[in-house]
């Protein structure tokens, strides 16, 4: 009976860990990944938004410089338009394995009312989801 006991004990031990181990979907990954990339935008870190762009070459200064200006120019855009960004959300994501890309699906939500929903095209470099 004792050892009948401590069998049980181990299997609802070992059931237990095994319960709690979750792999993390890949597509579900890249779309949270492509939300934080636009929430560091909406606080400021243009130049971390700027950084999870995928590029497949060194870029130069200008080219980086550029992108960043293009990049406040948007939520500027987005803050006369529709009084800003005030809240993201991913509402989609379809991955495509072979190819190592994703489409991430996230919805604005502005501060006039009107809602958007977005298309993150994103690719895997590395182990990293980057925008392309």
């Amino acid at each position: 009976m004792r050892k009948f006991s401590f069998f049980l004990v181990g299997c609802i031990l070992l059931c237990g860990i095994s319960g709690c181990h979750h792999k993390i979907d890949p597509s579900d990954m890249a779309a949270v990944t492509a939300k934080g990339y636009y929430d560091q935008l909406l606080k400021g870190n243009v130049a971390d938004f700027v950084g999870g762009t995928y590029h497949a070459y060194p870029i130069p200064k200008v080219l980086h410089e550029q992108l960043i200006a293009n990049a406040k120019m948007f939520v500027e855009t987005q803050d006369s338009l529709h009084q800003g960004i005030k809240k993201i959300d991913i509402a989609d994501s379809k991955i495509d394995t072979v190819s190592h890309t994703d489409n991430a699906f996230l919805k604005f939500f502005y501060g006039d009312g009107t809602e958007e929903t977005i298309l993150v095209p994103m690719v895997e470099h590395h182990g990293k989801w980057m925008m392309r």
